[in-house]
């Protein structure tokens, strides 16, 4: 497994800064000293909801609910995905949530154009019908879209939107490994956490919510066999998201991606080794490769590696995510100034959109190995001219 597959499953929700576990609450919650690389997905609680909390309220720790569940295949029936996608994008417009339509309407526009496995599967628990409608997007952003119908009226009334948890979209190997099934005292190195991702109400019916979260990409290549659990619901209630009233509805969807890729359109994505790519000294001394450029319909990313060990940051490596929130800014920040240049138009990244893995392993050769992966707006890959990557006087040739 590579440094950027490690950084996708760690980084991306550590990088939200609505939705993530502070160093402390992963630290809490298991022993992180030793090598964590295969820690997935570190927001998969809000920042005031511990993960020791929430794993320790589980009832009965993997149990789906079979008993309190039934299972229909498309029985909603709240339409194709591109036009679900629309409607929850026109939704997101007219409430600000400017991010969420922005890429709802790159899933729309990808399920018109035929890239999509629609689903349709619908299971019932505790006042729930829950829609697994489908897939789309590409091949290094898949969208999962469910569909949730609500019952209690005094829940629609109270929740114009809530967070729901999703296991999204896993191997059956990585799924037996995720969160929940470790101790509340347990070491969660090497186990997968869940997403969590905003529930949006139907502007025409209430009772009805879509949410989008995006999919486990490792596992959703073409003829996979996939595993998505819909873990849990969190209502709102009026002093804050309350970790004691999530409703754990632990529905799972398993399902198999078409083996011709027709379910997610291609990313152009380009890598170089570490022997052969471009790289520059930034004032803090550390050293920054470029050895992976990924151009998709939602984002463009580009990976960076480095080694902290030799910088003046070493001392930090074995306890990084303790000590990330102190260090991060200080590495990541002259990425702020790298420029994508397309054509003599220059992007720059994304604020927010990342931040550092560091491998803590100890005494080894990949030991304070790290990367970074700013993402930038979408490029149109095939119809570009030139595309170059600028750090002060520095630049590389990528098209």
């Amino acid at each position: 497994m590579d440094i950027k597959q490690n950084y996708k499953k760690e980084m991306d929700r550590l990088c939200d800064s609505n939705l993530k576990l502070t160093a402390e609450d992963i630290l809490n919650a298991g022993n992180l000293s030793t090598k964590s690389a295969t820690v997935t997905d570190l927001k998969g609680a809000q920042k005031n909801m511990k993960l020791g909390t929430k794993i320790a309220s589980i009832a009965a720790i993997c149990v789906v609910a079979t008993c309190a569940t039934g299972v229909t295949a498309g029985v909603v029936g709240y339409g194709p995905l591109a036009d679900i996608f629309a409607k929850k994008a026109s939704i997101e417009t007219s409430i600000d949530e400017t991010e969420l339509a922005k890429v709802d309407k790159v899933s729309s526009y990808l399920a018109n154009q035929g890239y999509l496995l629609q689903i349709g599967e619908t299971q019932s628990v505790d006042g729930f019908d829950i829609t697994f409608e489908g897939v789309t997007g590409d091949t290094s952003r898949p969208q999962l879209l469910f569909s949730i119908k609500a019952y209690d009226e005094d829940f629609i009334a109270k929740n114009k939107d809530f967070e729901c948890t999703v296991y999204p979209g896993l191997s059956e190997e990585a799924y037996a490994k995720r969160t929940d099934l470790v101790d509340l005292n347990g070491d969660i190195s090497g186990t997968y956490i869940w997403n969590q991702a905003k529930a949006i109400q139907d502007s025409e019916d209430p009772s009805v919510y879509y949410l989008t979260t995006v999919g486990a990409v490792d596992w959703m290549g073409a003829g996979a066999d996939v595993v998505v659990e819909f873990r849990s619901i969190l209502p709102y209630v009026e002093s804050n998201n309350d970790p004691n009233k999530e409703i754990f509805t632990h529905l799972v969807f398993r399902f198999t991606m078409p083996g011709d890729g027709s379910a997610l359109k291609a990313a152009h994505e380009d890598s170089w080794s570490m022997d052969e790519a471009a790289s520059f000294t930034a004032p803090n001394g550390i050293e920054f490769f470029v050895t992976d450029a990924t151009f998709g319909e939602y984002e463009t990313t580009i990976n960076m590696e480095f080694e902290l060990v030799g910088t003046e940051f070493e001392e930090y490596v074995p306890t990084f995510l303790l000590d990330y929130d102190l260090v991060v800014g200080d590495i990541i920040e002259p990425i702020s100034d790298v420029r994508l240049v397309v054509d003599g138009v220059e992007y720059a990244p994304i604020e927010g959109s990342y931040g550092v893995y560091c491998d803590m392993s100890k005494d080894t050769e990949t030991t304070g190995h790290s990367n970074t992966i700013p993402a930038f707006e979408s490029i149109d890959y095939d119809n570009a001219t030139s595309i170059t990557l600028k750090y002060g006087d520095f630049e590389t040739v990528i098209k």
